[in-house]
């Protein structure tokens, strides 16, 4: 997913609309261009873990750069689309300035009215960070929800496996993940990867595809 190409995609909408408005075949040509629906807000702090995480080895960004960065991901954000806000070590956990804020567990947060939405104006750096964003977000929930899955189709089979003969003699070993840890399991080898292991990705995927121990895992 290129950056080039996300933005062709918006341009060409947008190129769309003023033709169909030039041409009067539009009919109702009000309203956003996209639309883009978040599967659920609970996955914004997987989802800034794993962008933090990455930049954490980027020795190319000064220190101060990735504090803001830091805080952008866990605190503007959730507030963008009224969500709780990320943690913060206490160094990096500082006040906000201006608009209506309530404190929640040690922390400020915009407090979202009725009826209220947040509207920004940015260049095509922050479009193609909320496309990202987006992405990241809506395939990190599509592994939660497989991994939840799983575990309610497995937990019967789970007590089974342990009472069985071939591991009580180490015939055959248990899976070495609990079935409840599936997905924090996998956001560990997505970080893995990011550092450099190449064997994160394989058993990323073995782990989503494959509940039971498998010869490629």
């Amino acid at each position: 997913m290129r950056a080039k190409s996300l933005l062709g995609e918006i341009e060409t909408l947008f190129d769309d609309r003023q033709e169909q408005i030039a041409d009067g075949t539009g009919g109702d040509v009000s309203g956003p261009h996209l639309t883009l629906l978040y599967p659920d807000k609970m996955i914004f702090d997987d989802a800034a873990g794993l962008i933090v995480h990455h930049l954490k080895r980027q020795t190319g960004i000064h220190g101060d750069d990735k504090r803001k960065i830091k805080e952008f991901m866990f605190h503007s954000v959730p507030d963008l689309f009224a969500a709780r806000r990320g943690e913060l070590s206490d160094d990096e956990d500082e006040d906000d300035d201006g608009g209506d804020v309530v404190e929640t567990e040690g922390k400020q947060q915009f407090q979202p009215g009725p009826g209220s939405y947040s509207l920004i104006f940015g260049n095509n750096t922050y479009y193609v960070f909320l496309r990202l964003h987006h992405t990241l977000c809506e395939r990190l929930f599509r592994i939660y929800r497989q991994a939840v899955t799983i575990a309610e189709t497995e937990a019967p089979y789970r007590q089974m496996e342990k009472d069985s003969t071939a591991v009580a003699l180490r015939l055959r070993a248990l899976t070495e993940i609990d079935i409840e840890e599936y997905y924090p399991a996998f956001l560990d080898m997505v970080k893995n990867l990011l550092d450099g292991e190449e064997g994160g990705l394989v058993k990323g995927a073995c782990l989503v595809q494959h509940p039971v121990p498998s010869p490629r895992c």
